[in-house]
């Protein structure tokens, strides 16, 4: 790609770019080791990107590398935003796709690795390393990605990340509690960032509790309580033999509501979830659990129990795995629904963060001074065991989905419904102005 540059100097490019105030103390840390702990819209990855065009341009000819957890996160994210940058600033680039190597219009190169493929961070050595999201990243990727950070022709070698606070886990350990005087930790305010949506500071305020308001706003380390995910579920206040949505008779399901069936498509066991919801108010009334089993069996229980005869229809969520594959090799799962009658289908392309999906469950749980907005029909034993026992790997934001196989598919199912209906959203913005990234 050519683009009519700026003017450009190895060392010196004016970048629009003015930084919020944690971004400018992230871009003149020279610690060996920096790290920006932010919240949610904070602008780290953003903060990432100067940080690496800083670096390549007081390192000329000599190449450096942008690493986030996943592919999907290095192209959609990381990227992104560094070409975005680039091209706001009408600075020359030249990307080689296959490879994922930028080329610089100083003669350096950028180097974009993903961190689930370990072979492709091992290489020569190199002046800097950048790491996007590095609560994501295993401590042994992270150990051979900074034993790479030494480059003798380098005039300046950095090894840095930016991430959202997950527990207290090697970010926690590394940055803060060993305190060594060549690692600097900067934490960055959602309520900062001046360039975000109007009010959307506030309602993040509103969706968390206490403890996500510190991880998710305030960029702070914090333990999970007592190391359950789903930490607000409640089984006597969220339980609920009756619906509470339905306006009167005895009737299990409101009939002007659409029924919600939320599915995750493991073998086994594979749990499918029938809901309702209104007013943000939502009603978990049936589950089913089958061993062993294919969607088309599912789908046949589902329609044993009805869930294809409501008044008001149904709409499908689920899994975006659902869209490529299935445990039939005829057609995709969503494709058999279709096929059965459950044609409305709310399922997004892409898989949601784990986090997001579990930050949207637990903010329905809570109670915000709204009253109860969450119910569950004691009939749900899966979805019910899910809620009071999946655990984060000790230390870790990881969930534990190995002490028990059985569990984490109903809360999975739960979690594809809320993160569509009741998303704690997040931006994607831009911060641009005028600010000399690489002169200072």
């Amino acid at each position: 790609m050519r683009r009519q540059p700026v003017k450009q100097t190895p060392g010196q490019l004016l970048l629009r770019f003015r930084p919020l105030p944690a971004q400018r103390r992230f871009l003149l840390a020279r610690e060996h080791f920096a790290a920006y702990v932010g919240g949610f819209g904070s602008g780290k990855t953003y903060a990432l990107c100067h940080k690496a065009i800083q670096l390549s341009g007081h390192n000329p000819g000599l190449p450096g590398m942008l690493v986030a957890p996943t592919y999907g996160m290095l192209e959609d994210a990381v990227m992104r935003s560094f070409t975005d940058i680039l091209r706001v600033n009408r600075i020359d680039y030249k990307l080689h796709r296959t490879r994922r190597v930028l080329e610089t219009a100083w003669g350096g190169e950028i180097w974009f690795r993903s961190a689930d493929h370990p072979d492709s961070l091992r290489g020569p050595n190199m002046p800097w390393v950048g790491i996007d999201e590095m609560a994501y990243i295993d401590r042994a990727a992270w150990e051979v990605l900074i034993a790479r950070v030494r480059e003798p022709r380098a005039t300046r070698r950095q090894v840095f990340g930016a991430t959202t606070p997950e527990g207290y886990n090697w970010v926690y350990e590394f940055f803060v509690e060993e305190h060594i005087e060549s690692r600097r930790v900067i934490f960055a305010d959602t309520r900062e960032n001046i360039h975000l949506p109007q009010g959307y500071a506030e309602s993040l305020l509103a969706g968390l509790d206490e403890e996500g308001v510190r991880q998710y706003v305030e960029g702070r380390f914090v333990a999970a309580t007592s190391g359950r995910v789903y930490k607000h579920f409640d089984p006597v206040r969220h339980s609920s033999e009756s619906n509470p949505l339905v306006a009167q008779g005895g009737e299990r399901l409101e009939p002007s509501l659409p029924l919600c069936i939320a599915c995750d498509f493991n073998v086994d066991p594979c749990i499918w979830l029938l809901l309702q919801h209104h007013g943000g108010v939502v009603y978990v009334a049936d589950e089913i659990v089958l061993r062993n089993t294919t969607t088309q069996e599912m789908i046949d229980e589902a329609l044993r129990r009805g869930w294809g005869r409501h008044p008001a229809g149904a709409i499908v969520y689920g899994d975006p795995a659902g869209h490529a594959r299935s445990t039939s090799a005829s057609a995709s799962d969503y494709r058999l629904l279709s096929s059965a009658g459950f044609g409305n289908q709310r399922v997004a392309r892409r898989h949601a963060p784990v986090r997001d999906r579990i930050n949207a469950v637990n903010a329905r749980m809570r109670d915000a001074g709204e009253g109860t907005r969450f119910f569950i029909d004691p009939r749900c034993r899966a979805l019910r065991r899910d809620l009071l026992r999946v655990r984060y790997q000790p230390g870790t934001a990881n969930i534990d989905k190995v002490g028990d196989p059985a569990l984490t598919h109903a809360s999975d199912a739960l979690g594809y419904f809320m993160v569509i209906e009741y998303p704690i959203v997040r931006p994607s913005s831009r911060t641009e102005s005028v600010w000399n990234v690489l002169g200072r």
